[in-house]
């Protein structure tokens, strides 16, 4: 689990973070908001250190980020976009409410 995902970033891209919806074994996903259009999204945090802990995991990321651009179906999250910066790989996906 990523206890230190609770960053101060507030922005990635042009999505501003919010609350967090989930933990997980490899990072975060937290609420966003598109800052123009007021999209909401989840955005998947993972810590690029754990991809020297394990190397398998960053083939295993890869993995999950091809086939979530390939699959189309209304119950498969989308992916929109990759982002990352020196610490973080940012995993821009569909937003799936509750409501």
């Amino acid at each position: 689990m990523v206890d230190d995902v609770e960053i101060k970033i507030k922005f990635v891209g042009s999505y501003i973070l919010d609350k967090t919806l989930g933990v997980g074994a490899t990072g975060k996903v937290k609420l966003a908001k598109h800052s123009k259009t007021s999209e909401k999204v989840g955005v998947k945090i993972i810590k690029k250190d754990l991809f020297y802990d394990k190397p398998s995991l960053r083939l295993k990321i890869q993995r999950e980020i091809s086939v979530m651009k390939l699959m189309y179906h209304p119950h498969v999250i989308k992916i929109f976009d990759v982002l990352e910066d020196s610490k973080y790989l940012f995993l821009i996906i569909e937003y799936a409410s509750r409501d």
